[in-house]
């Protein structure tokens, strides 16, 4: 039975235009080509389009967030990422018990 070490980087993938767009206007009407604001067409009658510098700013609160999960979060992410990888290699992985304390 092979045993696998899995190794798990954490990226803020929520921290993406489109989560952006709907975290600072939601339920706007808009389409992202090229994940660029240059891209974005606002169809919105009702939310004004989100300035570049508003986008900005909201990433850089997203990636804040995200830098620093939380011990549950993390062990999750990992749980998570075995699992995945248990099932699509169909093998077996052992790991270590890891406990969060309060």
């Amino acid at each position: 039975m092979k045993k696998i070490i899995p190794v798990v980087f954490l990226f803020a993938a929520s921290c993406n235009l489109e989560a952006l767009l709907d975290q600072i206007r939601p339920n706007a009407s808009w389409v992202v080509h090229y994940e660029k604001y240059d891209g974005l067409e606002w169809f919105d009658k009702n939310q004004d389009k989100p300035t570049e510098q508003e986008l900005i700013q909201a990433d850089s609160d997203c990636q804040a967030q995200a830098i620093s999960p939380s011990l549950e979060d993390r062990v999750k992410a990992l749980e998570t990422a075995v699992t995945a990888v248990a099932v699509k290699t169909d093998t077996a992985i052992e790991l270590p018990v890891v406990k969060v304390s309060p």
